[in-house]
């Protein structure tokens, strides 16, 4: 019944069931499913982007998720303009290169088990210039810290969004800014891993702005869309990225 929702143009929208995705360097696909909701752009807008699909049993799925979207794209709009005077650049010169960009909106599934050895998401980073992840249903989320450790978020963050960099953002700072090395864990017990729940906000630039170092006078350039492709061909079955 979940294949009704199967995005059937792109990875943008739809379902994405189970051993669709896995992590650059790894053999094993990640143990989850996932819904995607992409922007919606104005009918003025240069580009048009598949329609969304929704579960017709669920309304409220589609209700939160597009009320969440509205707030995490404007929260990302702030953290990059704070990005911007971080690394004295001048005011929009990050936030231009995502107007009417493919922004997606995640909802991820992660299966109950038993095996308390399973690693539900590999370690990897993101493709995206940010994302920002809400508290999740359980814990699992793990960051790779400065010191070369594993950091895991517990309860006491229950009230956060976790914002990890982008590889995207990575390299048009010229690696002044180094792409989060993430994954999810398990964190079993005796009774093992109960389902997880999850919702992950990726913001991403427009396909056809020119990707460069920011910071080089003689950096080439490299269209988004091409750049961008590359790293999805990597990771995901999808192969019809935009």
């Amino acid at each position: 019944k979940k294949e009704k929702y199967k995005a059937k143009v792109s990875g943008l929208n739809g379902y994405h069931g189970f051993n669709t995705e896995k992590a650059i360097g790894s053999n094993e696909y990640d143990n989850k499913e996932f819904l995607h909701m992409i922007r919606k752009v104005s009918k003025q807008s240069t580009i048009k982007y598949p329609e969304n699909h929704w579960p017709d049993n669920y309304p409220e799925i589609q209700n939160l998720s597009e009320k969440l979207f509205i707030i995490l794209d404007k929260y990302s709009k702030e953290i990059v303009t704070r990005i911007e005077s971080y690394l004295s650049l001048p005011v929009g010169e990050i936030n231009k290169l995502c107007e009417d960009g493919p922004s997606i909106l995640r909802n991820i599934h992660y299966p109950s088990t038993t095996n308390n050895k399973i690693i539900r998401a590999y370690e990897h980073t993101g493709i995206q210039l940010i994302g920002l992840q809400p508290k999740a249903s359980h814990d699992g989320l793990e960051f790779y810290n400065p010191k070369n450790k594993w950091f895991k978020f517990s309860n006491e963050f229950s009230d956060c969004i976790f914002i990890n960099i982008g590889e995207t953002l990575e390299y048009i700072t010229g690696k002044r800014l180094k792409a989060t090395l993430h994954r999810v864990s398990s964190d079993c017990n005796h009774n093992g891993l109960p389902d997880r729940y999850a919702t992950v906000y990726f913001h991403h630039v427009h396909p056809k702005v020119q990707l460069r170092n920011l910071f080089s006078k003689t950096a080439k350039s490299i269209e988004a869309h091409q750049w961008i492709r590359e790293r999805i061909n990597t990771i995901s079955k999808n192969k019809n990225f935009f």
